[in-house]
């Protein structure tokens, strides 16, 4: 019974971890970089509505082009009200222009255009009106109100309004919340809040190419958040179980090899985990990706992986030092909890190996002497 409940515990753990990665996954095509410099709603939609000139002024897009670009950002705690029923709540809000599909999954409203439109998320949706079905309901947010048009999944308390208008509209709620009395110039790095940029990548540029485009693009210089790096890391401990027990089972074939006597039996052992040995190879394949950032001309090339190494390691600390917004917590979450459940699904796997290996040896000795075992 304990061996079959550290394996359960192993399994259950293994599939958490796999899920968590899977997360990470998902998105990969999802890239974030972060703007050097925040600026505000009227130039992010300037900076969106000139390229879309651009675009249509070329009659056609490269391969390579980037089909889909969302600039945001994040308010901390802003107060949203229910006038009608007299319920207020604190939320944080997303601030976007462009394609807010690349941060909410399958949600296509409000329009970048849509200054009067917004989005709640199920847990503020509840704090609000006692219910989630409140699609077309208007809540006030900085004493301006909204037309809620979707309610969104999670628990997070989060609200999120268009940042600017593609018409050049000059509302006071352009630059995302109302900007109150005596809003101007002086005011105007209070509000420049957009400080990341999302983009969905083509599948055939590499992440230096991409952060290249976007300053030629948009003439802005961004800092590329290295989420792939993540992924990398935490597939390495997931993929940890499956590599151990191939492993684990291609070292009893060998065992049962050696012992076999008549040559028959030997060549079905041998071919037997020539073909295990070749759906690991397969499945590792398939789940493993190496980008093209990290494949140099010659694989002799030193000096590459060196430059190589050191971008990582700086990736790496700026991605952990940044102020974090409340959609990174998402990739956060999944990030640790893929590695830590990783980790004990393979503490729990060797465990279950001791355990065997033991059983296996109590059963060799009283076989040969069960006097010996009492």
């Amino acid at each position: 019974m304990a061996k079959i409940a550290v394996i359960g515990i192993g399994i259950y753990l293994f599939c958490q971890s796999a899920a968590f990665w899977g997360e990470l996954l998902y998105s990969k095509n999802k890239i974030q970089f972060c703007l050097e410099q925040s600026i505000d709603g009227r130039e992010a939609a300037e900076l969106l509505k000139r390229d879309e000139e651009f675009t249509k002024e070329s009659g056609y897009e490269k391969p390579e082009a980037i089909s889909g670009v969302c600039i945001w950002g994040e308010k901390k705690q802003a107060v949203l009200e229910n006038k009608n029923l007299s319920r207020k709540t604190e939320a944080d809000v997303i601030l976007f222009c462009g394609d807010i599909e690349l941060l909410f999954e399958g949600c296509r409203v409000p329009a970048t255009d849509d200054i009067r439109g917004c989005l709640v998320d199920e847990q503020t949706a509840w704090e609000l009106f006692g219910d989630s079905q409140i699609t077309g309901m208007e809540v006030t947010c900085e004493g301006i109100p909204y037309m809620i048009r979707k309610v969104i999944p999670g628990e997070k308390k989060i609200a999120v309004f268009p940042a600017g208008s593609m018409e050049g509209r000059t509302s006071g709620i352009q630059d995302g919340l109302n900007l109150g009395e005596g809003a101007g110039e002086g005011n105007q790095e209070k509000h420049s809040c957009l400080s990341r940029i999302t983009v969905l990548k083509p599948a055939a540029v590499s992440m230096n190419d991409l952060q290249s485009s976007l300053y030629s693009r948009y003439g802005i210089a961004v800092t590329l958040l290295d989420l792939q790096l993540l992924r990398g890391i935490s597939g390495f401990f997931v993929l940890l179980v499956p590599v151990m027990v191939c492993v684990f089972v291609l070292q009893n074939f060998y065992q049962s090899y050696q012992k076999q006597q008549e040559w028959i039996w030997k060549a079905v052992m041998a071919a037997a985990a020539l073909v295990l040995l070749m759906l690991a190879l397969l499945f590792i394949r398939q789940w493993v990706q190496i980008p093209y950032d990290y494949i140099p001309e010659k694989w002799s090339d030193f000096t590459f992986w060196t430059e190589l190494w050191k971008e990582k390691a700086d990736g790496m600390g700026y991605l952990m030092k940044i102020q974090k917004s409340i959609l990174d917590l998402e990739w956060m979450n999944s990030f640790f909890k893929s590695i830590i459940w990783g980790v004990l699904a393979g503490t729990f796997f060797v465990a279950g190996i001791i355990l065997l290996k033991h059983s296996e040896y109590n059963l060799e000795q009283y076989m040969t002497n069960p006097s010996d075992m009492g």
